[in-house]
C-alpha cells in the first residue's frame, strides 16, 4: 500500500468551486485507474489572506499500480484537464508516501484487523475474553494485511471446530432458506453450490464467481470505510472477512465472518441483477459527498443486507444479512414491522447491526426493487 499525495495552493476565490470539483470530478476519474483505493480531500491550517493549502491522498493498493497510472495514458489527460480548469489558481506538487515501520499500542492486540482500519471486539463480544480465539482471528486477519493486489487470495488451513461451526450453521439455515429466500437468491446460491461439510476456501469461490459473474472475492482484516467497502464493488470486487465465528454461539455474530461473507454474498454474487446492483452502489459511492454516502450505506443496509420482496403472496428475502442469519430470518415476519419499500425513506432511517431489525422494506417483487434501486442509485 502507498499513498499518492496531492499537495495544492489554490485561490481563496477558487477554492470551494475547485475542492468541489476535485472530489466530484476528478478524484473518482483516479479511483477508476487499476488499484486506486481512496481519495481523501484533507485541508491545512492556513493563515487568513493568504493561497489555501490542500492535500489529496490516494490510497493504491501497490506501487506497481502507482507506476502504472504514472507511465499511462491518463495522467497526462487529467492533468492537462486540471490545468485547462484551474491553471492560474492552482499551485500543485506531488510525492509518494511508502510506509517504512509501523508502531501499534498494546491495545491493537484487541482488534479484528490491523493498519487504519480496525474493528475492535467490544466487551460482549462472544470471543473478547477467549485469548485463543483472538489470536486466531488475528493470524487470519494477517493474512489478508498482507495480501497485495495481484497476489493468489490467501488461504486459510481451518480448523476442525470451523468447520464444525459451518456445518452447524448450514444445519440450521438450509431449511429456513429453503422456505424464506426469494427465487432469484435460491437459484444463485444453488449454482454456487458451497461444500456444506467444511468452510470453503474464499480463493476458490472467488474463482468460480469471476468465472460467472465477472466479480471476485478479496481478503480484508476486518470491517472497512464504507466507501471503501461499497466502491470496491463497482470495480467488481467484494471485499470479505476470512475468520469465524466464536463457538460458542455458532448462529450469532455481532460482525460480518466467512459465513456470512459466502453464505449470504457470494451465493447472491451468482445473480446478474444482484451483480449489476452491486455494481450501481459501488459506482455511485466513489462520486457521493459524505451526507449522501451515508444515505447510501443505508440504502444497501435495507436492500442487499436487509432486503425482501413478494414473491407467491409471501415475502421472501434476498438481503445477505437476513439470509445468514438463523435468529432473524426465521422470525422476522413476527418481529419486525414490513412496510413498502421506499428508497428514500430507508436511505434515512438508522440502522443497528446488534439488534434485529426493527423495520425491514419489501419490494413488490425481486425485479422490481432492482429496477426501482438501479433507479434511485443512478439518480444520486
Amino acid at each position: 500500500m502507498v499513498v499518492y499525495v496531492v499537495l495544492a495552493e489554490v485561490d481563496p476565490a477558487a477554492e470551494q468551486e475547485w475542492a468541489a470539483w476535485m472530489m466530484e470530478h476528478h478524484a473518482p476519474e483516479l479511483l477508476k485507474e487499476p488499484g486506486f483505493l481512496e481519495a481523501t480531500l484533507h485541508e491545512v491550517d492556513t493563515p487568513p489572506g493568504v493561497w489555501r493549502r490542500f492535500q489529496v491522498h490516494y490510497r493504491v493498493a501497490s506501487k506497481e499500480a502507482l507506476d502504472a497510472y504514472l507511465a499511462g495514458p491518463s495522467v497526462a489527460r487529467l492533468r492537462a484537464d486540471h490545468v485547462a480548469r484551474f491553471g492560474p489558481v492552482v499551485r500543485l506538487e506531488r510525492a509518494i508516501l511508502s510506509p517504512t515501520r509501523t508502531l501499534r499500542t498494546a491495545s491493537s492486540e484487541a482488534h479484528a484487523g490491523g493498519a487504519d482500519e480496525l474493528v475492535a471486539l467490544d466487551p460482549d463480544h462472544p470471543g473478547f475474553r477467549d485469548p485463543v480465539y483472538r489470536a486466531r482471528r488475528n493470524a487470519i486477519a494477517a493474512l489478508a494485511l498482507d495480501y497485495k493486489e495481484g497476489d493468489p487470495v490467501p488461504r486459510v488451513d481451518y480448523m476442525e471446530e470451523e468447520d464444525a461451526v459451518w456445518r452447524t450453521v448450514g444445519e440450521h439455515l438450509a431449511p429456513l432458506q429453503e422456505r424464506l429466500a426469494c427465487k432469484a437468491w435460491l437459484d444463485s446460491s444453488r449454482a454456487l453450490a458451497l461444500d456444506r461439510s467444511r468452510v470453503p476456501q474464499l480463493a476458490d469461490v472467488s474463482e468460480r464467481l469471476q468465472a460467472a459473474s465477472g466479480f471476485r472475492m478479496l481478503p480484508v482484516a476486518g470491517l472497512v470505510a464504507g466507501r471503501t467497502f461499497l466502491g470496491m464493488m463497482g470495480r467488481g470486487v467484494f471485499l470479505a472477512t476470512q475468520y469465524v465465528r466464536h463457538r460458542s454461539v455458532p448462529l450469532y455474530t455481532p460482525e460480518p465472518d466467512v459465513v456470512h461473507e459466502l453464505v449470504g454474498h457470494a451465493a447472491g454474487l451468482f445473480h446478474p441483477d444482484i451483480v449489476r446492483l452491486s455494481r450501481l452502489f459501488g459506482e455511485a459511492a466513489w462520486r457521493v459527498d459524505e451526507p449522501t454516502l451515508k444515505r447510501l450505506e443505508l440504502a444497501y443496509w435495507y436492500t442487499l443486507e436487509f432486503g425482501l420482496a413478494e414473491e407467491e403472496g409471501e415475502s421472501k428475502a434476498y438481503g445477505a444479512g437476513l439470509l445468514s442469519s438463523f435468529g432473524e430470518l426465521g422470525t422476522y415476519r413476527t418481529r419486525a414491522e414490513l412496510r413498502p419499500l421506499d428508497m428514500d425513506e430507508a436511505s434515512r432511517r438508522p440502522s443497528d447491526p446488534t439488534r434485529y431489525q426493527e423495520v425491514l422494506y419489501v419490494a413488490p417483487s425481486f425485479g422490481a426493487m432492482v429496477e426501482t434501486a438501479s433507479a434511485w442509485l443512478q439518480r444520486l
